[in-house]
C-alpha cells in the first residue's frame, strides 16, 4: 500500500507543484473577478481534477475498476454541468467579487512591488 501511495505521489506531484505555486501567486496580490469567473475556475477545477483522478484511480489498480471510477467520473461531470447552468448567468458578468480583502497599506506594499517587478521585465526585455 505505501508503495502505491509513493508511485501516485511521484505521478500527481509534477502536475500539483506548478498549480499550487500559481495559485500562491495568484493569492498574494488582491484581485477583483467577476462572479462568473470566480465560479467557473472553481467547476473547471473540480471537473479537471475528477477527470485526471479517475484516470490516475484506473492506471494505478487496473481495468476492472473502470466501471466505477467512470461511473463517479460520470456524476461528477453532470454535477458540474448543472452548476454550470445554474449558476453562471448574465448578471454574474457584472457582479464584481474581491477574492482578497486587504487594508490599504498592504495595497500600496503589493503595488510597489508591482511596478518594481514590470519596472525588472522591461529592462531585462530591453537588453
Amino acid at each position: 500500500m505505501l508503495q502505491q501511495l509513493n508511485r501516485i505521489l511521484e505521478k500527481i506531484m509534477p502536475f500539483l507543484a506548478p498549480i499550487a505555486v500559481l495559485l500562491g501567486l495568484l493569492s498574494r496580490y488582491p484581485v477583483t473577478l467577476p462572479r462568473n469567473v470566480v465560479v467557473h475556475s472553481f467547476l473547471y477545477s473540480l471537473f479537471f481534477f475528477s477527470n485526471a483522478l479517475t484516470t490516475l484511480w484506473v492506471s494505478m489498480f487496473g481495468v476492472g475498476t473502470f466501471h466505477i471510477a467512470s461511473l463517479i467520473s460520470t456524476a461528477v461531470t453532470a454535477g458540474c454541468g448543472f452548476a454550470w447552468y445554474l449558476l453562471l448567468s448574465r448578471k454574474g458578468e457584472e457582479l464584481k467579487t474581491n477574492v482578497l480583502h486587504v487594508d490599504k497599506q498592504r495595497e500600496e506594499r503589493l503595488l510597489s512591488e508591482l511596478n518594481y517587478l514590470n519596472q525588472t521585465l522591461i529592462k531585462s526585455g530591453k537588453s
